[in-house]
């Protein structure tokens, strides 16, 4: 980020990065129920869909809410470093 740019621009390029982290996050979580879920199968024990696994699906996506908390964080982290410089 230059010095130049709207603070629109950069709000904007925080919520891209939000979205993009939580996103991440999201498929990390589901893909690791994925794998307990195949082991515990491999282990004998009864079949775990993901639906079963921590909570259900609604454990496994974001709201719109998440993302603009998430880039609230970020915008704040961007504005302490420039009233430094």
């Amino acid at each position: 980020m230059s010095k130049t740019e709207s603070g629109y621009s950069i709000r904007a390029q925080m919520l891209h990065l939000a979205r993009d982290i939580l996103s991440e996050n999201t498929q990390r979580r589901l893909e690791a129920a994925r794998r307990t879920s195949s082991a515990s199968r491999f282990d004998g024990m009864a079949d775990a869909s993901i639906t079963e696994v921590e909570g259900g699906p609604a454990a496994y996506t974001f709201t719109t809410e998440d993302v603009i908390r998430e880039a609230e964080k970020f915008y704040a982290f961007v504005e302490r470093n420039e009233a430094k410089s």
